[in-house]
């Protein structure tokens, strides 16, 4: 598959549970994907492996990517309906939070892309 459409795919995704592109948080969830779906092994460190990429690449912070994907996340749970996180979560959210953790969403989203690849 082509870069253009891994991109295409995953923004898709993302526009499908109600993420707002605009939003900063956005570019790097959907970069942070991207990263993941490609190393292919499953196996990966946000903190170790991915981040330090995200930085280099977007000229910013470790805690501002943490912090901008984090309310990108919970501004889409809080818009998107029960049905579409169901889909792809199922029944892995916390309880407590209604909201993937940043890890938790970017392994769940590389999975689902990798899966309908």
């Amino acid at each position: 598959m082509k870069v253009t459409d891994k991109i295409t795919k995953v923004t898709a995704f993302l526009l499908s549970l109600k993420f707002n592109p605009k939003a900063k948080g956005f570019q790097y969830i959907r970069q942070a994907v991207l990263l993941v779906a490609e190393s292919g092994n499953g196996v990966y460190s946000l903190k170790r492996d991915v981040y330090p990429k995200l930085v280099s690449l977007f000229q910013t912070g470790a805690q501002n990517l943490e912090r901008d994907m984090s309310n990108c996340i919970e501004a889409a749970f809080l818009n998107a309906g029960i049905d579409d996180i169901e889909r792809v979560f199922g029944n892995t959210i916390n309880a407590k939070s209604g909201k993937p953790t940043v890890k938790e969403f970017i392994a769940a989203a590389a999975i689902h892309i990798i899966g309908n690849g």
